[in-house]
This record gives C-alpha cells, structure tokens and sequence, in this order.
C-alpha cells in the first residue's frame, strides 16, 4: 500500500491571533539529515542514504505520519517519502 503525502488544512486546528490556521507538526528528522528509505516492493529506488531536503506536513488521511522530500546522490531527481518508511542512516554521520 502506497502512502500519499501532501498539505491540507485541518478544522480542527486551533486559529493563530491573526486567524490563520496552525498545524501543529512535529517531524521526527530534519533537514540535512541523512536517512534511509524503506525497500518497497511497488517502487524502484536506489539503495543507500537519502538527504532530508524538505519537510512536508501529514495529510488529513495520516496526521500522525508527516512526509519529507528526499534525495539520493545516484538519482537525479527528488521523491517524496512518509515519516513510516525511513530510518535514521546508521552508515553515514547525520
């Protein structure tokens, strides 16, 4: 089962002073870090450490599970990953 990530606003979110929404996140990497991805057997992706490029907020469907923009130095482009299928990199100091 493919997880989807993205932004999308909460009622139940209590209103800042200025009346905008709040989400109350909190990611358990940062960016910078170095992490790595969950082998999946419906998706192609290298082996090996990713870098935390960007913290996403969780979606409605899995508040409790935030997403990060990754990437790895043997793709060219970023992807987009949950909070549940990373690890801490134990092979590179992050």
């Amino acid at each position: 089962m493919t997880k989807h990530c993205g932004t999308v606003e909460r009622d139940s979110v209590p209103e800042a002073q200025n009346g905008t929404k709040e989400f109350l996140m909190t990611h358990r990497f940062n960016i910078g870090q170095i992490v790595e991805l969950e082998p999946h057997t419906f998706r192609s992706a290298v082996l090996g450490p990713y870098e935390i490029r960007h913290l996403i907020p969780a979606s409605d469907r899995d508040p409790g599970d935030p997403c990060y923009r990754i990437k790895s130095v043997a793709e060219k482009y970023e992807r987009v990953a949950p909070e549940s299928e990373l690890t801490l990199s134990k092979g590179v100091f992050a």
